[in-house]
């Protein structure tokens, strides 16, 4: 039985991943989910969906398609992992602006929460909370026009949805961030008393991401800097991959984070990339395995610092580091930037792993490229 509901959406359409947190707020209370999908998008006809619609027990989200309720091409858009069957799209989306499907992969979202949850297709309202980089802002009005016409009649796997946008918010990467620790260190406004202790430091946030590495600093309660940079970890992968037959993105997407949280295990990861079936091969190849991924790390970290050098001054009190990438680089980032105080996100994560376990208790890696959206649904929400 649907039942009706509004909802709050909280969404970070990364290169690699979207990924976010709804609030479903029904007359039974309130409920709180975070949602993942494959950032992969890809307009197609109707008729390639048949024999995937066959396919029983998919999830909703990893079963994403939406079209027009009125379309008449026989065309429908695939978001996340179906978009990813018919052809994945990473070397070309990755070099796309964020912001061109930020509203297909908020319909597909929406689509999949309401179809996972049972909930009324029909009258509800949801807020949504977006987060993109700094340098496309300017696609937010184009954004919330679209997102606001669109939402009131579409189709989502084939089912009509029809609802209200009822408030739309952009924020840049790594505000998030931001928010979170105002809020774990009780530094929010305090009420009819202005200023707070922010004003009393500088402070910056590193966020290194998928695709874009960005710098913001906040100067005595100010945002007075902000520079996003195309370095990535997908560069590191790419780069990595180049030196290593027979290696696929997608699984290195998946593995080399992994070395990051589990130094102790290094070679154990190592192993499982070996291609070669031959003994004498794989004990050559897991040696070249971890020669190049040394290499390129070191490569690939003098290029980012010399980035960072530029906008990180050297009066500053704290830094926030956040992005899965930054995990792989703990060691470098401390001794260059140890003179101040290195804020890593154990505690937000910490909380994600406690409230969403079957999420993060296996993969402390996944909190960290979340903490930055967690931030902003927290403080929209007043998760506890």
């Amino acid at each position: 039985m649907e039942s009706e509901c509004n909802l709050i959406l909280s969404l970070d359409i990364g290169a690699s991943l979207t990924k976010g947190f709804v609030t479903i707020l029904s007359q039974g209370g309130k409920q709180i989910d975070p949602i993942k999908m494959e950032s992969n998008v890809v307009e197609l006809d109707r008729r390639c969906l048949s024999k995937i619609e066959l396919l029983e027990n998919i999830s909703p989200e990893n079963n994403a398609w939406i079209a027009r309720k009125t379309t008449r091409s026989g065309k429908a858009i695939a978001v996340g992992a179906l978009a990813k069957q018919f052809c994945d799209f990473k070397v070309v989306q990755i070099e796309r602006v964020k912001y061109e499907y930020a509203v297909e992969k908020i319909l597909a979202a929406i689509g999949a929460v309401i179809e996972k949850h049972e909930l009324n297709r029909k009258g509800f309202e949801v807020a949504v909370n977006l987060v993109i980089p700094s340098d496309e802002c300017e696609g937010r009005k184009d954004i919330e026009k679209s997102l606001k016409s669109q939402i009131c009649q579409y189709q989502f796997r084939g089912e009509v949805i029809e609802g209200k946008l009822k408030t739309f918010n952009c924020y840049i990467e790594g505000q998030g961030g931001i928010l979170y620790k105002a809020i774990e260190e009780q530094l929010c406004r305090e009420e009819n008393k202005g200023g707070n202790i922010f004003d009393n430091k500088k402070l910056g946030v590193i966020m290194l991401g998928y695709r874009n590495s960005s710098c913001l600093i906040f100067d005595k309660g100010s945002f007075s800097k902000e520079e996003t940079e195309r370095i990535g970890y997908f560069d590191f992968i790419t780069d990595f991959r180049k030196q290593n037959v027979g290696q696929k993105i997608s699984d290195l997407e998946e593995i080399i984070p992994r070395i990051g949280e589990n130094e102790e295990n290094k070679e154990r990861i190592f192993k499982s990339l070996i291609r070669g079936e031959r003994r004498n091969n794989q004990s050559k190849e897991l040696k070249r395995l971890q020669e190049t991924f040394e290499e390129t790390k070191k490569t690939f970290w003098v290029r980012l610092q010399k980035w960072l050098d530029v906008h990180i001054p050297i009066a500053i009190d704290e830094i926030l580091i956040l992005g899965g990438t930054a995990r792989q680089f703990k060691s470098e980032i401390t001794e260059a930037y140890g003179y101040a105080k290195l804020y890593w996100g154990e505690r937000g994560v910490d909380e994600m792993v406690e409230l969403f376990p079957l999420y993060f208790k296996s993969d402390r890696a996944l909190g960290y490229r979340f903490l930055d959206i967690y931030g902003i649904h927290k403080l929209t929400n007043n998760i506890d």
